[in-house]
């Protein structure tokens, strides 16, 4: 598959690279409503399997022709329930003041840090700081300033 994905395949797939702990709890705590998300699923891939193999293209097209639909429907802006949040997250080294550099070099640019913890979880060998910003202005002037000095950052 790496060898003939497009660009995108790595954007769908996002999520594999997230904390396999995690994943297995979620989906053992949403096991029924998960299980017909599933059922659904795979109804829907069987279906334009069949259109496929029988060259059904109208099949074909409406398929492709909703699905694009739907994803432009979906407003960049933020609309949901749940206000969006702006989160980095950085490895950072098991040392005295780690913690204090990072925070200075975002207050010397006044990069306002909305909320700022260290997470425990034994997938990470070293610390994982997580901080979140009050913008997607600040999120984004906060990754500059961290990846100019190498900080390992990950969104989520």
């Amino acid at each position: 598959m790496k060898m003939i994905a497009a660009g995108g395949f790595r954007d769908i797939t996002r999520i594999a690279s997230s904390s396999p702990i995690m994943w297995e709890q979620i989906c053992l705590e949403n096991q029924k409503n998960i299980s017909t998300v599933l059922d659904e699923f795979i109804r829907m891939l069987i279906q334009i399997r069949c259109s496929i193999d029988n060259k059904e293209s109208d099949n074909i097209f409406d398929m492709f022709a909703s699905s694009k639909d739907y994803r432009d429907s979906i407003d960049i802006l933020d609309n949901s329930l749940i206000p969006r949040s702006y989160v980095l997250y950085i490895d950072v080294a098991d040392e005295a003041g780690a913690i204090a550099t990072i925070a200075t070099i975002l207050a010397t640019e006044k990069v306002s840090i909305k909320n700022i913890g260290i997470i425990h979880n034994r997938e990470f060998e070293d610390g994982v700081l997580k901080i979140e910003f009050y913008t997607d202005q600040a999120l984004e002037q906060a990754k500059v300033l961290l990846n100019k000095r190498n900080y390992k950052i990950c969104e989520r």
